[in-house]
């Protein structure tokens, strides 16, 4: 199978690529530049999602501690709240603790529905060392 297709003149890969946004530490995240965001953590601080998105869509936050690691992360939502797998609301009881050692990265996937509210589930502790 072909890795692109040719229909009516136009070529079509069959991947797909987005936009990446990177930061450190306090990051205010506006969700319509990009669905992939690379946070990295030197001081700890808090993710703020500024913008929200325009449509319902999936979006990843990779978080990534420094080579001291031990940095703790907050969460803030400009418009709207996080609702996170096992019952918590952004920084409320039940918000996921991330992982703190050194040169390890989580990776956190929210769904956003089109109204304010985002769903978010963690995967934790890839050793990127």
């Amino acid at each position: 199978m072909p890795n692109s297709i040719t229909r009516d003149h136009h070529n079509f890969t069959r991947t797909a690529s987005f936009k990446k946004q990177t930061g450190i530490d306090d990051e205010s995240i506006d969700w319509t530049l990009g669905n992939k965001f690379h946070l990295l953590l030197v001081d700890g601080g808090t993710a703020t999602f500024a913008v929200n998105p325009v449509n319902p869509c999936n979006l990843v936050l990779k978080v990534k501690q420094d080579s001291s690691g031990g940095n703790a992360l907050a969460w803030a939502v400009t418009t709207g709240d996080i609702y996170w797998a096992g019952g918590g609301v952004t920084n409320g009881a039940g918000k996921p603790t991330i992982t703190t050692t050194a040169d390890r990265t989580d990776i956190i996937s929210f769904y956003y529905d089109g109204d304010d509210k985002y769903f978010g589930v963690v995967s934790q502790d890839f050793d990127t060392s």
